[in-house]
């Protein structure tokens, strides 16, 4: 993954500087106005151990609400930064919303294979929590094991999934 950055300012504020800082070039940094005219270009490694620990994993489950009938912009974002980590790899998604968060869902099985990784069939929906399931206490009643059943299938196939794209990515 790689990410352009542009740094911009008026003179003598500090922008060769903080190139200096970040890229360790020594591109003259002088106290007059104009002192670097010509663009410099650096090539920066950001390490982040979070996506050394995402790209460890065989395959990802997805949680998100269901927003205006589609994902959150944030979860968006999230998945881009990961992309390459998530890429053949099986992806499950477990959503809620109005529609049990069909509508999520059905954004993210377009998202999903535009970074190479794979949905699985079964999703898991939630209604809103205060809609149906939830008791006064604060816990979800499941009645007659649907839920419980959803996420038995949707588990079972990220499982078959991640052995088999494991073994493909080999």
């Amino acid at each position: 993954m790689s990410l352009s950055i542009g740094i911009v300012g008026l003179p003598n504020v500090g922008k060769s500087t903080l190139f200096n800082a970040l890229t360790k070039k020594g591109v003259p940094a002088e106290n007059y106005p104009f002192c670097t005219i010509d663009p410099s270009v650096g090539i920066v490694p950001v390490p982040d151990e979070r996506l050394d620990k995402l790209a460890e994993q065989d395959a990802y489950i997805i949680v998100t609400p269901e927003y205006n009938r589609s994902i959150p912009g944030a979860l968006k974002n999230a998945i881009d930064l990961v992309a390459f980590e998530m890429a053949k790899k099986p992806v499950a998604i477990a959503s809620h919303g109005s529609t049990e968060g069909a509508q999520a869902v059905a954004q993210l099985r377009g998202i999903v294979p535009a970074v190479q990784a794979v949905s699985t069939p079964v999703f898991v929906g939630l209604p809103y929590m205060d809609a149906q399931g939830m008791t006064a206490d604060g816990t979800f009643e499941d009645a007659g094991g649907y839920r419980a059943g959803q996420l038995t299938a949707m588990l079972d196939d990220l499982v078959w999934y991640g052995g088999a794209l494991a073994a493909a990515r080999k």
